[in-house]
């Protein structure tokens, strides 16, 4: 199997054990653990220091397999929700908003990877999202400042220069440059699990080679 075929089953897997996390932090950890107690890497890390040309990087999961290095950046979405999970576990999600620099966070997170790869520290990755959020996955209104980060599955592929649009605002942008993918990336998402029938959770996943 490759290893987007292995990450697909394994959400499969791990969404039936954990259809909704608390937090990014438990969604990373979760995966980490499921990768491992199920022996699909030899090593894992997590928060892994990456010392690139562009600074200091702190890699989400690092997967580490014979000879092979896997990186792997996530993020986690959350719309307000408040149900019992699994066991009677209480969870309450607040509404996250700020969807724009999600989505630009999500190509940092490309690009991230696409240097690290090209400085020779993985051999390939994913950059991985969950959400119960469907503004991520509807197309939404012409005209965003954030067009160009745009990431329902109907957009044109993603390649080459990215940037706000010029109404954007400083306090939008600061500290969110334009950003340049050298792969070409088409989104697409997947359906992740229904523990609530008015907010399912979907996942986009791109992979990112050398």
């Amino acid at each position: 199997m490759t290893w987007l075929e292995i990450l697909q089953s394994e959400l499969k897997l791990l969404a039936q054990r954990r259809p909704l996390f608390h937090s990014e932090a438990d969604f990373q950890h979760e995966l980490a653990w499921q990768l491992q107690t199920r022996g699909l890497v030899d090593k894992i890390r997590l928060e892994f220091p990456m010392h690139t040309s562009s600074g200091v990087m702190n890699l989400d999961l690092l997967a580490v397999r014979g000879t092979t290095r896997i990186a792997i950046e996530l993020k986690y979405w959350k719309r307000a929700l408040n149900l019992l999970g699994p066991d009677g576990e209480r969870f309450v999600l607040k509404n996250q908003g700020a969807h724009d620099t999600s989505r630009y966070d999500f190509w940092k997170d490309v690009w991230r990877i696409e240097t690290m790869v090209d400085e020779g520290m993985v051999d390939a990755g994913f950059a991985l999202t969950l959400t119960n959020d469907s503004a991520y996955w509807r197309p939404g209104r012409d005209g965003t400042i954030d067009a160009a980060f745009r990431i329902h599955s109907k957009r044109p592929q993603v390649s080459g220069s990215l940037d706000w649009a010029d109404h954007a605002g400083v306090g939008t942008t600061k500290g969110r440059s334009g950003l340049h993918v050298r792969g070409v990336y088409q989104p697409s998402w997947t359906d992740y699990s229904l523990p609530d029938p008015t907010h399912p959770f979907r996942y986009m996943m791109v992979s990112i080679n050398g």
